[in-house]
């Protein structure tokens, strides 16, 4: 049954591939990483990477006849990095397959249909299983600089991308200490931020840091009881007056995903955004770049089948028959990677 049912067009690996790639990559705009860290195309899963210096050499004035300023030239540092893919699959099992075969009354045409019916949901919850382990990866690499890797048999495994400890900082005093102002605070971070990642268009906190944020602003309004503490707007109008900014916005991050605690079912809710940190947005809006990497076994299928129009660096899924023809498994992989940029990375880990 299984064998027959992967030779039926609707259930082939391109078409399910194409239906695929059509899945929200943003999960319905709970998911942020195409904002911050946008797809590019790469070809290969070893990725080389230029770390631009924080160089910014100032020439002299000279006498006549005389040399000028002699200005080293630095070579970049080079970070070699070699990306793991990102699968999820799900599988139909014999007991499924039995009970699909008693309602079709043998009738494959049927079985058939039931079965397409059941998997557009089931796919599609795989598919964005994949978005979400980026999205939590994309938040790890800029709040603080690793680059984690996570095997459902092997445990979770960290490096790091090495950033200068001017970029990812801890706060001496947590911002909701009574003997701090936690605005002050807040406002020095931006003057300090913009000094490194340049002209900031906003921060990216948890609501508990914008709570004491809030509660520690001066009144914005005058005449109005200094009690009444400020709206997030007038905080925002406060730090782009003070520090002479085109644009700045407090974005809260509260969402949660459910990640496996192993390679079983069980499952832990989990922050997107993790408590404490507070990051700036660099002025172009991009922290750094996701790596979108061929994926072989859909190069091989474009290769085969032209005319599917598959993307080989997207979401792709593939059918295989398990146990001499007892299951279908369905694995969907992605070849993905986001780097940050040290250029664009200003954290810190404000206690709140």
């Amino acid at each position: 049954m299984i064998d027959f049912l992967l030779k039926v067009d609707d259930l082939a690996p391109a078409r399910l591939s194409v239906a695929a790639q059509s899945v929200d990559p943003m999960d319905e705009g709970r998911l942020y990483w195409p904002l911050f860290f946008p797809r590019v195309n790469s070809n290969s899963i070893r990725i080389r990477e230029l770390t631009p210096t924080d160089f910014r050499p100032v020439a002299d004035n000279r006498e006549w006849n005389a040399d000028g300023r002699h200005v080293p030239f630095l070579t970049p540092a080079i970070k070699e990095m070699e990306l793991v893919p990102t699968e999820a699959h799900f599988t139909i099992g014999e007991r499924e397959m039995q009970l699909l075969g008693e309602a079709g009354d043998g009738d494959r045409d049927l079985i058939i249909r039931q079965m397409r019916a059941r998997l557009p949901e089931r796919m599609e919850d795989i598919v964005t299983s994949l978005y979400r382990r980026l999205e939590l990866n994309m938040v790890r690499a800029w709040t603080d600089g690793l680059c984690q890797t996570t095997d459902p048999k092997g445990g979770t495994f960290t490096t790091t991308f090495g950033f200068a400890a001017n970029r990812i900082l801890t706060a001496g005093t947590a911002w909701d200490d009574a003997g701090v102002n936690a605005y002050n605070l807040f406002s020095t971070f931006v003057k300090n931020g913009i000094r490194k990642v340049g002209r900031t268009r906003g921060a990216i906190m948890r609501q508990a840091t914008l709570d004491v944020i809030l509660a520690d602003a001066p009144n914005a309004i005058p005449g109005i009881a200094s009690t009444i503490a400020p709206t997030v707007a007038q905080v925002e109008d406060l730090i782009r007056g003070t520090h002479k900014l085109p644009a700045f916005t407090i974005q809260v991050i509260e969402d949660t995903v459910d990640v496996f605690a192993d390679d079983g079912v069980d499952t832990t809710e989990t922050d997107v955004w993790p408590v404490q940190h507070v990051a700036l947005i660099p002025p172009g809006g991009t922290v750094g770049v996701t790596h979108f990497v061929p994926v072989f076994r859909a190069q091989e299928l474009a290769r085969q089948i032209p005319d599917a129009k598959l993307d080989v660096r997207g979401a792709s899924v593939f059918p295989i028959s398990e146990k001499n023809g007892k299951m279908l498994k369905i694995e969907a992989q992605l070849n993905i990677f986001p780097v940050p940029a040290e250029r664009n990375v200003y954290v810190t880990d404000a206690g709140v």
